[in-house]
């Protein structure tokens, strides 16, 4: 949640703490109302640099739908569906990144929407970088 939006992105971000209970700091970033190819790039500061394993705590909801991500340019996993029939949260291992110290960049894209809706949804609840 301590993550920045960089201007220009499509939609709306707010952190959004309608379900305290279901989010480690009782609340998530929250981006809404965008398009498949839409991108929303966060940039977050580092005191550290080398390699890390990163593992993002998602939201998972009905509206939710596909993205991908990427970090300080490097590709992180698989495009990750974040559909599911209630929500809730999951932990994903996004792999092993570089972080700089210094100013770092999470971009978020928009693969697809959920089956059915006009206009996609999505919550990151937390990141955590390990060595």
């Amino acid at each position: 949640e301590a993550m920045l939006p960089v201007s220009g992105y499509a939609g709306t971000v707010e952190l959004q703490s309608i379900l305290r209970d279901l989010w480690s700091e009782g609340m998530q970033l929250y981006w809404r109302d965008f398009q498949p190819g839409d991108r929303l790039v966060l940039i977050f500061d580092s005191q550290v640099d080398g390699f890390y394993d990163v593992k993002a705590l998602l939201t998972l909801a009905p509206d939710y739908g596909t993205f991908r991500f990427r970090l300080n340019g490097q590709d992180l996993e698989p495009a990750i569906e974040l559909t599911d029939g209630e929500i809730t949260t999951r932990p994903y291992n996004l792999g092993k990144v570089r972080l700089v110290k210094g100013r770092n960049e999470l971009v978020v894209e928009s693969v697809s929407l959920a089956p059915g809706h006009d206009r996609g949804f999505f919550g990151l609840d937390k990141m955590t970088f390990r060595p």
